[in-house]
């Protein structure tokens, strides 16, 4: 862009000559007189900041924002011009004033500075043209403010083509290409786009080829009144009536009032207090929004040969080559950039760090956890097949083609049993004679199951999780710092003190003490936040009810109090008795009028009455890498010496110097805080003892949860077995909805901790529903049955669970529903907005769903080896379904941490592999699963009569207790009696299952299945202890935090400073709602730079969203300040700070 100074100096040149050819007598120096002369020269003179509008076509355009009601009456920064050409006219000119401003940062420099020599000549030059078609357009002048016509359009045309084209020329030589880099050497735009990027990119006019498809789908449908009903409004509005039919006709000052006042209300809408504002919403913007604000996006660099064809082959192979391309994520919303987004198939892994360390390392857990399930799956192919084989169950005949493989056994026959009872089996395993119920027969399971060779591969797959795992973990390690280093953000450049002085809020004095304290460390940024959690959430709250306000009143509405009553009175005596009940589940106008009074008085009350705030937390963000991590290295110190406070906190050992004491007294508590967008501020300063109360609780209603969900599976698993994945499956899909609704009631530091704790909730959750319910409620005789065993169902919850969820996710349909039927009927361009924010996700409901397929397979891979199989294959698809969801659909979320990849690694893996081991052990002790053991021929079992009727029958008719009639041959060799094969529910020994832990008198297990259960028994139990003592050891290292520091530095300093990272960010105070397309600020905006700000409203300023004027409105009634009642953000410039750290060495 060009020097601000000089375009100040250009837009005066143009204000003072209209001022003289308007006849004022004094002619001002900067605009800020300016504006104070025409507020003071009273009615009768014209103003020379009227706004020429042609339709679409404007040449002189003066715009600005009021900072909500400004005490005083005055504005708070200055003007700026705008020179802009739209498009041709398509109806006869006219013209239109424009009444408010717009607050622009550079308004805040001296506009009175000289100009150097090169300058002089540019505005020159500028001021020639200006004046030229000054002189041919304003002929007629201006009465009383009121329009005109101009007459000579090609003229203003003309001029304005030759201004525009001598304002690139000479932008182009003010600007240097270093301007345009990210910091890193390489330049992000290219020459073809360079005068596009002066002027700001027209997301409205996007190439048709770079828009998703469900865009080109909602701009075409946006045509037809049917979808979009502002064109049906548009066609009823031009049959009604046509403004300014007659070119010729004046325009009367009543329809001139009214235009001005209309647009006084849409430029007037960060005050709460003024008039209601509905801007007309526009599926254009909102679609450009969902593209530009809501999806990801890449700075990108245009190609010289973007029209030249290529064939797929080589289309393909370039794809293939920009594997190691580094992506630069761009802002939402970033307009001087050529953007691009993000592929979802083409992305590399590398790139997902883009998105956050959280989600970085979720893609590659998945990437690794894929190559080790399919690899375990690999070296169970001789199990599958043996299973599959003549020898275990004779091909396994009539098991479906998925399920063949497994432990299914189909080579059944009955056998007497005479003290077999219906308590000990499922009802149709046992049986009696039709015409004899003396003795019982029982269901046998002829599978040989349990042979060395199974065992020993099985148990091979074992040792190659548990090592994959172990080189996985640190894997993730490696990937966590390649990602970290990928992406410079502020959060490697900050630190948080958790125990500042409670008076401690100038910013100024912690900049003194760090400066003084490390020599040369330059602070950038500080925020100093304070316990004003319930005054901030009263001023949202008041906002959130002025917008509900908003919607139900008629555009020009007053919002002052006294209209207020007016409102809700007149309201209150229209309501019937319907309308009185149904406002107590939906507030209506006196609802909201009520609550707005009562908050604004809540407000008042804290503001007067209530003691200082305290600091709770301060954030420092240094220029530099080097200065964070010397800062930390020097000042990290355990939780309990800083909770002290003092100097005895500090140990001799560590050698801590006594300025490193801030104010010579206190031990600060240093440590590197999340991301920005992650902080919770609202919840930041909650009470250690209130938040574990509430964990507490909202824990135990989770384990209650689960009891209750097992019964209902339980019960519905006793109807009918088909039903019961459906359950578990509908089980697993509501569950983490009353999840999130329990760790709403939590309070959290940050996002991370949120995730961690619902991780930790539907994890738990999913992996009881999905595994152990099962393994529970199924009959333990029924385990290898093909219609009613536990291979059926876990393939059912596969199927589910990867189909189902991810065909359902793909499909968006919530998310379409959203863009396609609210958007359009949105009343405003906010709610448009919102409605296309996108898909809500969780990063913890995305681990669970990894993490419950991992489970899943581990539980059950000794009787179902081609889980492995099934399980990478889900990994896949939930890799690619995530990966299309996270660039089209999902909306944005903040940049999570390593927290839920840290708990992942450290328990809930470390506990599948504990699981995996432990109860494939149980499952191989538990062959053949029938609760039969060989009689010994010399065990008087059988009467001579039962023996001799035996012999006469090899084909019976029997009736099970389920009720079935079928007539079976028989075994007529051995005799069986019942004994408990199921060692963990064995009244005896339960652990181990070894072979000694069989009851006595009831040996079932062959010589082989001795030797592999001793085998997988104590390597289950070694793999136990190695787990138990890597828990120990995570304990100790608590511990010793507590005691002594535990920082490590991550990764290697890139040495690229803070101001120069392309999409910078600040710890701003900041409070998420459901109302506002954009978070409000809970902090004065004025104090620091705008593009500190991650995000960027292109309607409104950051004024909008300053919750401070809410408050600065409310409390002037009472002659209260609300200047220390909010956290503080100070900026400053680091290039001062280190000419001033030059001057004082050279003194």
């Amino acid at each position: 862009m060009s020097d601000p100074a000089s375009r100040r100096r250009e837009r005066m040149r143009i204000v003072k000559d209209r001022m003289a050819d308007m006849g004022y007598d004094h002619i001002p120096e900067n605009e800020e007189a300016a504006v104070d002369v025409t507020n003071h020269s009273g009615p009768g003179k014209p103003s020379p900041f009227s706004t020429v509008d042609d339709g679409h076509f404007s040449l002189f355009k003066k715009t600005a924002d009021f900072r909500g009601s400004t005490v005083g009456g005055g504005f708070r920064g200055g003007l700026t011009w705008d020179f802009c050409v739209d498009t041709p006219p398509g109806h006869g000119p006219k013209l239109d004033l424009v009444t408010a401003l717009r607050t622009e940062e550079e308004s805040d420099q001296d506009t009175s500075d000289s100009m150097d020599s090169e300058a002089d000549h540019d505005v020159d030059k500028r001021h020639q043209f200006e004046t030229e078609g000054h002189n041919k357009i304003f002929s007629r002048g201006f009465h009383d403010n009121l329009p005109i016509e101009i007459s000579n359009y090609n003229v203003i045309k003309e001029y304005e083509d030759e201004r525009e084209e001598e304002q690139q020329t000479i932008d182009k030589e003010d600007i240097s290409k270093d301007s345009l880099s990210d910091g890193r050497g390489s330049n992000l735009v290219t020459e073809e786009s360079y005068s596009r990027t002066l002027a700001g990119i027209d997301f409205l006019k996007d190439d048709p080829k770079t828009m998703t498809r469900v865009r080109r789908i909602g701009l075409y449908l946006a045509k037809w009144s049917f979808y979009n009903p502002a064109v049906f409004k548009e066609q009823m509005e031009k049959q009604k009536t046509k403004l300014f039919k007659d070119k010729s006709k004046p325009i009367s000052k009543k329809t001139f009032d009214e235009s001005a006042r209309s647009q006084a209300s849409f430029k007037r809408q960060s005050c709460t207090n003024s008039i209601v504002m509905q801007d007309k919403p526009s599926l254009e913007k909102a679609w450009a929004y969902f593209e530009h604000v809501t999806l990801p996006r890449y700075h990108y660099e245009e190609k010289k040969d973007k029209n030249v064809r290529k064939s797929v082959y080589k289309r393909f192979i370039n794809k293939w080559k920009k594997g190691n391309k580094q992506f630069q994520m761009a802002e939402p919303g970033e307009n001087q950039i050529p953007t691009r987004l993000y592929s979802w198939f083409w992305t590399p892994l590398k790139q997902m760090g883009d998105f956050g360390l959280g989600v970085g390392l979720y893609f590659s857990t998945l990437r690794a956890l894929t190559v080790i399930t399919i690899i375990a799956g690999i070296i169970n192919i001789p199990n599958a097949l043996y299973f599959a084989g003549q020898d275990y169950s004779d091909g396994q005949e009539g098991v479906h083609p998925f399920q063949k493989g497994s432990a299914i056994c189909t080579r059944t026959e009955w056998v007497p049993c005479e003290d077999c009872t219906i308590d000990k089996f499922a009802g149709h395993r046992i049986a009696t004679l039709v015409n004899d119920t003396s003795l019982t027969y029982a269901l046998r399971n002829d599978c040989e199951g349990t042979t060395m060779l199974q065992g020993f591969i099985n148990f091979s797959s074992l040792m190659f999780v548990v090592v994959g795992i172990y080189i996985m973990n640190h894997y993730q390690k490696l990937m966590a710092i390649k990602f970290d280093e990928d992406e410079q953000t502020a959060q490697d450049y900050s630190i948080v003190v958790e125990n500042p002085p409670p008076d401690a809020t100038d910013p100024e004095e912690w900049r003194t003490f760090f400066r003084e304290c490390f020599e040369g460390a330059r602070l950038t940024c500080c925020t100093v936040a304070l316990d004003n959690d319930i005054l901030v959430q009263c001023l949202v709250n008041r906002r959130v009810c002025f917008h509900r306000l908003q919607m139900m009143l008629d555009p020009g509405s007053p919002l002052d109090a006294k209209s207020l009553e007016r409102y809700a009175k007149t309201a209150n005596n229209k309501r019937g008795m319907f309308m009185r009940f149904f406002a107590i589940f939906s507030p209506g106008i006196p609802e909201l009028v009520h609550r707005i009074n009562r908050l604004t008085f809540k407000i008042q009350r804290l503001a007067q009455f209530v003691d200082p705030y305290r600091v709770t937390r301060v954030f420092l963000t240094f220029e530099t890498e080097e200065d964070q991590r010397r800062v930390l290295s020097a000042l990290s110190v355990g939780s309990y010496q800083a909770s002290s406070n003092t100097k005895r906190g500090v140990p001799p050992s560590r050698g801590v110097p006594k300025d490193h004491l801030f104010r010579g007294i206190y031990v600060l508590e240093v440590n590197e805080p999340d991301e920005p967008s992650t902080i919770r501020w609202a919840d930041l300063n909650a009470r250690a003892w209130q938040r574990r109360k509430v964990v507490f609780l909202t824990t135990l209603a989770t384990f209650c949860t689960i009891v209750l969900g097992a019964f209902v599976v339980n019960f519905i698993n006793s109807i009918g077995q088909s039903f019961t994945a459906i359950a578990i499956s509908a089980g697993n899909l509501i569950f983490p909805i009353f999840a999130k609704f329990l760790t709403t009631l939590e309070s959290h530091p940050d996002a991370g901790s949120v995730q961690t704790s619902l991780y930790c909730k539907i994890a738990l959750f999913r992996w009881v529903n999905t595994a152990i319910v099962i393994t529970i409620i199924t009959p333990f005789t029924s385990t290898l049955e093909a219609d009613t065993g536990v291979i059926p169902s876990i393939f059912k919850i596969f199927v589910a669970d990867i189909v189902m969820t991810n065909c359902i996710q793909i499909a968006d349909p919530i998310g379409h529903l959203q863009k396609h039927i609210v958007a359009p009927w949105a009343k405003t361009q906010d709610a448009m907005n919102l409605a296309m924010s996108g898909t809500d996700y969780e990063l913890a409901e995305r681990y669970t769903n990894m993490t419950k397929l991992l489970f899943l397979a581990f539980w059950f891979n000794a009787l179902y080896p081609g889980a492995f199989f099934i399980c990478g294959l889900g990994f896949i698809f939930i890799f690619i379904a995530d990966r299309f969801s996270l660039t089209r659909s999902w909306a944005r979320t903040p940049k999570l941490g390593t927290s839920i990849a840290d708990a992942s690694r450290k328990y809930f893996f470390a506990i599948a592999q504990v699981a995996m081991g432990v109860v494939s052990w149980y499952y191989w002790a538990g062959f053949p699963f029938d609760n039969l053991c060989i009689i010994p021929d010399d065990d008087e079992f059988l009467d001579n009569s039962s023996e001799d009727n035996l012999a006469e029958m090899e084909n019976v008719t029997l009736k099970t207790h389920s009720g079935q009639v079928e007539i079976v041959p028989i075994s007529l060799g051995n005799t069986y009696k019942y004994c408990q094969q199921e060692m963990f529910r064995n009244p005896g020994n339960r652990f181990p299952a070894i072979p000694s832990s069989q009851p006595d008198g009831a040996n079932w297990m062959t010589e082989d299945q001795e030797f592999i259960t001793k085998v997988f028994g104590w390597t289950s139990v070694a793999v136990l202890g190695y787990i138990f003592l890597k828990f120990v050891w995570l304990l100790l290292l608590k511990i010793k935090s507590i005691f002594a520091s535990d920082y490590e530095a991550r990764g290697d300093v890139q040495g690229i400073n803070y101001s120069d990272i392309e999409a910078v960010s600040a710890y701003i105070p900041q409070v998420n709602t459901r109302v506002f397309a954009y978070p409000l600020i809970a902090t004065d905006t004025k104090s620091f730079d705008p593009e500190l700000f991650d995000w960027a409203d292109a309607d409104r300023s950051h004024d909008y969203y300053d919750l401070t004027l809410d408050a600065e409105e409310i409390l002037q009634n009472i002659h209260v300040t609300a200047t220390n009642m909010f956290s503080k953000v100070a900026h400053w410039d680091p290039d001062e700070q280190f000419s001033h750290a030059d001057t004082i060495s050279d003194m």
